[in-house]
């Protein structure tokens, strides 16, 4: 059973490598791992923009499930990404500053 199971892990991997093989995202496009999406990186921006403009203006129970969804998803990325423009240390200033994960 063992190696049954080391084969079939294995075989996923295989796949899994193949299938991804000499595939790229072009630097214009940023991959949203979350929710398998790709977005410009123009409507990125517009959702960082959007997240910020929420936060500040917003208290958090008036904010939709899809803004927060939104919200998060653009923290992944970023974290994820590991981007560093003024916009993006914005919305993870807010979010710490009003404790939007905690909460």
């Amino acid at each position: 059973m063992k190696n049954f199971f080391l084969l079939f892990v294995i075989v996923i991997l295989f796949e899994l490598s193949l299938s991804s093989f000499g595939k790229s995202v072009p630097v214009e496009k940023i991959f949203v791992i979350d929710s398998s999406q790709t977005v410009s990186r123009k409507d990125f921006d517009s959702l960082v923009y959007l997240s910020i403009t929420l936060l500040e203006n917003e208290i958090l129970e008036n904010i939709s499930d899809e803004e927060h969804i939104n919200i998060m998803m653009c923290l992944n990325t970023i974290f994820i990404r590991d981007f560093e423009d003024d916009r993006y240390k914005k919305l993870k200033l807010i979010t710490e500053k009003k404790r939007y994960i905690e909460n």
